[in-house]
């Protein structure tokens, strides 16, 4: 579970009440009325829910906050209930996916008229795009490395130490599929996204050798809390989520390996089976704003994409730039790609690991 700062956890508790009670304006259906209400599925504990209490008071519509740890996760919950939710958070590279299994469906952006704000290099981006309009940016981050320097030196930059014998048995990777994958590759040297059949052979051999090296696999927060344990040494994790849970132990780093790193944008993305379409297209443009945008990004350490964000989250006395990622980054990073039928290849490697 996140922690939250002292002036917050108020408001997150009077929001989590309203969750619960259920509470909302009713909207007629005919002769009828109904609860207004929007159903989100977040990553789980990647959800600010002062704000959703604050779209609650505004507008009078009740957010069910619904959660998952993994894409995989989440794509077999819709798939069992498709017209379960409304609004889901996804990495871009899931969009094509989402898409041929026609889980989502294009957005309207005259609908939305904090789009028009976006960033222009995200905005007019492929990653937002597929046949059409499908996302709205939500926060954007790194993949990289949490380092415990107890016991790795502080100099430590490369995924390939991971294969060290001297670390055997510390090391974690995330339980992903393309995180996993993406340290393998950058480790020998090629593209997170590399259709190449030779270098995905080059990299199953790597991998069983990582396998040997005793790698574990786990979420962000299960691998971070391992390094400051001390049970796991290095370990790979997403930069927000090191920055919030190791703020202030020295000992505990965060790096960007020197043969390359992910750089990822989450979105939002409305289901195709939505049955609150109108509350959703609400919910989307409330996260649009500048305002609302910034709290999240100061709440979970990411980076914004909104336009005049940035601005606001400077001049918080919650703001610590050491924290959040730099735009080089997103610039040097490695988006993920669709990979079609190179996706089974890329998971039968991952399921070596385990």
């Amino acid at each position: 579970m996140r922690l939250f700062s002292q002036k917050t956890l108020l408001a997150m508790a009077v929001s989590l009440a309203l969750l619960v009670s259920g509470c909302g304006e009713k909207a007629p259906t005919g002769g009828e009325t109904r609860e207004r209400v929007v159903r989100l599925f977040n990553w789980k504990d990647f959800t600010d829910t002062s704000l959703l209490q604050e779209f609650e008071e505004e507008t009078g519509i009740r957010v069910e906050l619904l959660e998952y740890e993994t894409s995989q996760e989440m794509i077999a919950a819709i798939q069992s209930k498709p017209d379960s939710y409304d609004v889901i958070s996804a990495d871009t590279s899931l969009i094509p996916l989402l898409s041929e299994l026609r889980m989502i469906e294009n957005l309207d952006e005259e609908r939305l008229p904090g789009f028009s704000i976006i960033k222009e290099e995200i905005r007019g981006s492929h990653l937002l795009r597929y046949e059409g309009l499908k996302a709205v940016p939500y926060l954007w981050g790194t993949t990289g490395l949490v380092i415990n320097t107890d016991f790795v030196p502080a100099t430590a930059r490369s995924w390939g130490d991971l294969w060290n014998p001297a670390f055997a048995g510390k090391i974690a990777l995330l339980d992903d599929t393309r995180e996993a994958m993406m340290a393998v590759l950058k480790s020998c040297g090629f593209s997170a996204n590399t259709r190449d059949l030779e270098e995905l052979r080059v990299a199953e051999e790597k991998a069983l050798r990582l396998k040997a090296n005793g790698v574990r696999l786990g979420e962000t927060f299960e691998n971070i809390r391992g390094v400051i344990r001390g049970d796991l040494w290095m370990a790979q994790a997403y930069s927000g989520d090191v920055a919030y849970l190791a703020r202030g132990m020295k000992n505990i780093i965060y790096v960007l390996p020197t043969e390359g790193f992910n750089a990822w944008l989450d979105c939002l993305l409305l289901c195709n089976d939505a049955v609150n379409r109108d509350e959703a297209y609400l919910l989307l443009d409330f996260f649009l704003r500048p305002e609302v945008s910034s709290r999240a990004a100061l709440s979970f350490y990411y980076g914004t994409p909104v336009e005049g964000a940035e601005k606001i989250m400077r001049e918080s006395e919650d703001y610590d730039p050491s924290l959040f990622p730099q735009e080089w980054a997103m610039i040097k990073g490695e988006f993920y790609m669709e990979l079609g039928e190179t996706n089974r290849e890329y998971e039968r490697i991952f399921q070596l690991l385990r």
